[in-house]
């Protein structure tokens, strides 16, 4: 912790500055001004308890492209440094540790403390807020609304700003994406510390292996496919039952976002040697990915189509999967598991 602190270089290390933070927070502002501008279709997600179905834009697919276009164009023109995520990795993990963290406690008053504030809010249900003091730990952490939104009156079209569903799919995700890129950029410019200073020189693409390669356009088919079938977000249980506190914020916000990358693009662009020579493993494991693609599509669209079938109000006597009457369980709360 020494090290990765004090004797690190600024932007690697992990103590906080101000570009590494601020950075973070225009991001995010950027992806939300999308949200919530951009067109898009509008879907209605499931039944809530209240009885209400929450609406929500399905502009995500445009807006993971624009931010692709607008970060390539910015590195094109000089504004940008296609390596600015490996200079200030450091930083950028604990930025997002203060800004989720402050949202979180947002959370907490505002919808927690304050809850009355939200009880004709459309999204509002009855066990909303903090009850008693002895949870608030419990409650900051977990949450204490399910659908916490902002804006209503702002976005009449969507009934307001879903926090939640935000901070799940759209800062978090794409961010995983560009920040591969800069890793793959801080490969190819050959960037390593030298005398404890970042130097990065002239590009060669010799430098980028088979895996940089395959992992980042794995990872970009992912999130593609998320914004491709949006809408099938909309059924899952993230959106209809998981309360929204630090672990769903720092977990989408500033784990993902930043750990995941790391975990292998800033792994690899850590290597002395690209890894060129290793034909068999890389065959593999794109065997492996492409049918773990494809069972996780399929079997996911399957069950966002059966939800979706009893939100519109269908006849599940009649409905079925792969020509065979459904096989479902009914809970005692009214929602149904999928067994077929």
């Amino acid at each position: 912790w020494h090290k990765l602190w004090f004797d690190l270089p600024e932007g690697i290390a992990i103590r906080p500055t101000h570009l590494g933070f601020w950075s973070y927070i225009v991001w995010v502002l950027f992806q939300a001004l999308m949200e919530a501008v951009l067109p898009g279709e509008i879907h209605e997600g499931v039944k809530l308890k209240n009885g209400n179905r929450l609406k929500y834009p399905m502009n995500g697919l445009l807006a993971f492209f624009l931010s692709h276009v607008v970060v390539v164009v910015g590195c094109f023109l000089g504004i940008l440094d296609p390596t600015f995520v490996w200079k200030n990795m450091g930083a950028l993990l604990t930025g997002s540790v203060i800004s989720t963290t402050l949202a979180s406690l947002w959370m907490l008053i505002d919808y927690g403390f304050l809850w009355k504030r939200h009880v004709n809010d459309p999204e509002f249900e009855e066990d909303w807020g903090v009850f008693s003091w002895k949870e608030c730990i419990h409650d900051f952490w977990l949450g204490v609304a399910r659908n916490p939104r902002c804006l209503h009156k702002l976005l009449p079209k969507t009934g307001g700003f879903d926090i939640k569903r935000f901070s799940n799919a759209r800062a978090g995700l794409t961010i995983w994406i560009i920040c591969n890129w800069s890793y793959m950029a801080a490969i190819y410019y050959g960037c390593t510390l030298k005398d404890n200073e970042p130097v990065c020189v002239e590009g060669d693409w010799s430098r980028v292996g088979y895996p940089a390669i395959f992992i980042s356009l794995a990872h970009w088919y992912y999130i593609f496919d998320y914004n491709w079938n949006e809408p099938a977000y909309l059924t899952t249980t993230d959106i209809r039952h998981d309360l929204y506190g630090w672990m769903l914020a720092y977990g989408c916000c500033g784990w993902l976002a930043w750990f995941y990358p790391i975990s292998y693009m800033g792994h690899l662009a850590g290597q002395q040697k690209p890894l060129n020579d290793n034909h068999v493993y890389f065959g593999i494991g794109l065997t492996l990915y492409i049918i773990g693609m494809y069972l996780f599509r399929v079997t996911n669209i399957e069950k966002h189509n059966f939800r979706k079938y009893i939100a519109d109000g269908g006849d599940l006597s009649t409905y079925k999967v792969w020509g065979k009457p459904v096989q479902y369980i009914k809970t005692e709360e009214g929602s149904y598991l999928l067994c077929s």
